[in-house]
Formats: C-alpha cells, structure tokens, sequence
C-alpha cells in the first residue's frame, strides 16, 4: 500500500516547522473535541502549538494528495473540524489546487485559513545555493564478514582501572555487526556495519572482498565503548560488501501560499535498479538565517533498504558533508 499520503503529511510538517521554528508541529495529531461529553477527538494530519500558555495559538493543517481540486464539502469539513476542535487557524494543502469558490470562502475567513499549493515547478525555482549542489543516493551492504580482529588498548584500560572488567565480560564474546560499540569521533557511537561503512571509499559500482586495517596510532583512530567511556581500539576486517551509486532524476514542487508566495520546496523522484524502486522526497526551507536548507531527519527515502543520501557540491569528486 502507498505511504504517499504520509509522505506528504511529513514534508508539509517539516516545512511547516521550519516556517515557525519556535512552534511545536506534530503529525497525525488526534485532538479532543471541544464540550464532547464522550470524549470524541478529530484526527488532524497536522497540528500547530505557538504563542505562550497563557494565549496559545493551535492551528491544524489538513493535507489532501487526491488528483483533483478540494472539493467545497471537503474544505467545509475542514472549517468544521478547526471549530470541533477549538483551533484558531486552519491550513489547507493540495497538490491539485483549489476552486474558486474554496478561494473565496478563504478570504472571507481572513487571516484564519490559509491556501497552500504544493504544486509543481521548474527547478530553476529553487534556490540558487542549492542548485550547486547535486545528490547521489548509495546502497552499501556487507555480504559477509569473512575475518575479525578487534584490539583494544589495555594501557588506557589499566589508566581507567577497569582493565579486569573489560575482559571479563568480553572473553569469547563474539562482536556483532549490529552493536553499537564502535565510534570514529570518541562521542558516538555506531555498529560495526556502520563503521566498515564510513572507512570503505565509496565505489561507482563494486561487488567483491576488501579488507581494512586500523591501528592504534592511525591518523584516523577508532574507539571501542565501555562502561561509559571510549577507549582507543585496533581493528583488522576482511568483508565482502556491494556498493553503488545511484542518480535519481529528480522533480521539483513549490510549497505556495496563496497571496503569499513561496515558504520552502520538495524535490521527489524515483528510480528503478536491480534492487527495487528507490523513492526520495527532500524537503528545503529557508533558515531564520537566510539560507536555505535541509534536514538529514526530513529525507525520505523508500524502497531500497540501506540506502542513504549523499551531497556532492559541483565540481567536486567527494561527498560534501556540511
């Protein structure tokens, strides 16, 4: 079953969050409705907390996917649902648009319902420090951990005093590729997955063995967590592992307020691989700064497990990582 629609609700919270970075925005919000003796509560894909507890400002986004205009009845459900639940704005989002009539009745209402448009657009309208960049999506997984060789360093084991402890809880013990137990930064931590990940050069394409080899004086220096601390480590492993790089031919939509103007925009594409359908959507904001941005937490990507989002700047080889 499509999870378009929850997609959507996602990208319209995270910009919406960003257009009022003091307000709390939560997605699929159950609210109770005002007076109800039963107890009755209205679903909203999309709720807004401003202002201070004295005098809070609730306002509840309605966001509609359907390939066509919001219906008048749809948007008079909606103008129901904000007076249910005793909210003071109502915000409306539609890929299609809206009547004219819907049009109109907004207006009436003034400055408590809003008309959002997430319609689409040439990419020429995002905005230009964005454009000098591109994004490269990477599938990297490990076929098989052929050798494993963990080292730890017992002088700072003995410093830290738990020299004895470490060992005995970790004599025998096979490490697996899922424990968080391994840190490149010494604040961290991550999986062993992760770490192969981090320390494999990324390849256009590759299938086959590798094999990498850390010691405790490297200039990149790895660290094992234990009871709290991070300890230098040593690590040598022999892996099978895939990796590929795809380039997902992407579209643009504009988030517009009606009257307004432009608040943020979504890229969205799709690719088919061997793998499956891989599916991104990204939503871009404007900081309070001025520039324009995105959040690592805000991508969507769907179809292809292990895949992530890579950032390369133009003219550039390497991922750009901020």
């Amino acid at each position: 079953m499509s999870k378009g629609w929850q997609h959507d609700e996602e990208l319209v919270r995270a910009i919406e969050q960003s257009v009022s970075p003091g307000a709390i925005v939560k997605r699929n919000v159950f609210l109770p409705n005002i007076g109800s003796a039963s107890g009755a509560r209205s679903q909203c894909d999309v709720v807004i907390w401003e202002g201070s507890p004295a005098r809070p400002v609730v306002t509840i986004v309605e966001v509609q996917r359907r390939n066509v205009k919001v219906k008048p009845n749809e948007f008079y459900g909606w103008l129901i649902k904000r007076d249910l639940v005793g909210a003071q704005k109502l915000v409306c989002v539609s890929r299609k648009g809206f009547t004219s009539a819907i049009k109109e009745q907004a207006e009436k209402e003034g400055g408590a319902v809003v008309l959002i448009h997430l319609r689409e657009s040439s990419p020429m309208e995002l905005p230009i420090d964005f454009i000098r960049f591109h994004l490269r999506f990477r599938y990297f997984a490990i076929v098989k951990i052929k050798n494993l060789r963990p080292g730890i360093s017992r002088a700072h084991l003995e410093t830290l005093g738990i020299r004895d402890e470490f060992f005995r809880k970790n004599n025998g013990r096979d490490v697996g590729s899922d424990e968080k137990i391994w840190s490149t930064d010494g604040m961290t931590v991550i999986s062993l997955g992760d770490l192969i990940r981090c320390l494999t050069p990324v390849s256009d394409s590759f299938e086959g063995e590798a094999k990498i080899s850390i010691d405790f004086d490297s200039k990149c220096p790895i660290f094992a967590y234990f009871d709290g601390v991070f300890i230098p480590a040593a690590l040598e492993v022999e892996y099978e592992y895939v990796d590929k790089l795809y380039s997902i031919p992407m579209s643009t939509l504009t988030y517009e307020q009606l009257e307004y103007g432009s608040l943020g925009w979504v890229m969205e594409g799709s690719l088919e691989t061997p793998l499956g359908k891989l599916e991104s959507k990204i939503p871009i904001y404007k900081a309070e700064n001025g520039m324009y941005k995105m959040r690592d937490s805000d991508v969507i990507i769907e179809g292809v497990k292990g895949v992530t989002m890579q950032i390369y700047r133009e003219g550039f080889d390497e991922p750009w990582y901020g």
